[in-house]
């Protein structure tokens, strides 16, 4: 048992909330085990929509009957990237939206799709190159 716990400890509705989290947490995240159940195979269309809507309707009504949970279900969606993994901003990672800002010596455009201008600016380069070892 972690140091500082105690079997005395009441039980209190913070404690409720934090397993509900947990419950919508944990469900939402395992999303893609749900739609691949064979008995949702005959509702399972339109990318598994019908199934996420009826999935967070029923956390909804799990979660109300909680006082203070009310939001919990939409909290925690938004907090969800798409495919169930929770945001890397969301664990102190930062943006999962934003990629890192390319500099030329760690990269920039994908290989085989240089930009014209840069292929023309890396030929005029080679030119001057060549003019300079020619004189």
């Amino acid at each position: 048992m972690p140091a500082g716990n105690s079997v005395n400890t009441p039980w209190e509705s913070k404690h409720d909330l934090a397993v509900l989290r947990s419950i919508v947490q944990s469900t939402l995240s395992s999303r893609s085990t749900i739609y691949a159940s064979d008995d949702l195979a005959e509702v399972n269309n339109n990318g598994g929509d019908r199934i996420n809507k009826k999935i967070q309707q029923i956390l909804g009504k799990l979660v109300s009957t909680y006082p203070g949970a009310e939001n919990m279900v939409k909290e925690e969606v938004g907090k969800m990237g798409r495919g169930g993994e929770r945001k890397a901003a969301d664990e102190g990672s930062g943006s999962p939206t934003k990629s890192p800002k390319r500099t030329p010596s760690t990269g920039g455009a994908k290989k085989g799709r240089a930009s014209r201008k840069g292929a023309e600016a890396e030929e005029e380069a080679e030119e001057e190159d060549l003019e300079d070892e020619s004189s």
